[in-house]
């Protein structure tokens, strides 16, 4: 069976629905759109995807998550952000790696997350990191709806 983009994005919704930090504060979109996204409650999860590939039997989907936080404006916070996301993104990681879906996907070894400090137009603080899902494609002519 092949798992599609839609099933991951419904997946890290139910992360965000089910983390209790997060608390269901999710949304998908184009990183240009994080600063216009009116009135959010933080912490945040924000997705957009990324070129991706095909190979010979799997789909490599890449997504972009950024969690972040509101900052105090002398950013006296900043460190106590960056190390609640950071837990945040180890928690999203072992969600992701759940033995039940490896069958769906699995999400590369190497996970590289950046900090990043009084980002967007609001005073965020937190880390953005590259994902990347692996998806068996095992399609054949026989299989396609035509």
């Amino acid at each position: 069976m092949n798992y599609t983009i839609n099933q991951i994005k419904n997946r890290l919704q139910e992360f965000a629905n089910q983390h209790l930090q997060l608390k269901g504060s999710i949304a998908f979109g184009e990183v240009e759109e994080v600063s216009n996204l009116g009135v959010v409650q933080f912490p945040y999860m924000f997705c957009t995807p990324q070129p991706s590939s095909f190979t010979t039997k799997q789909f490599e989907f890449n997504m972009i998550i950024i969690i972040m936080d509101l900052v105090e404006k002398d950013l006296s916070n900043r460190w106590e952000i960056w190390s609640d996301i950071q837990l945040m993104f180890s928690d999203l990681r072992a969600f992701l790696n759940d033995s039940n879906f490896d069958d769906y996907y699995i999400i590369q070894d190497e996970f590289v997350i950046t900090p990043f400090a009084d980002r967007f137009s609001d005073d965020v603080t937190g880390w953005s990191g590259e994902i990347k899902f692996i998806i068996n494609e095992l399609k054949d002519k026989c299989s396609l709806p035509i």
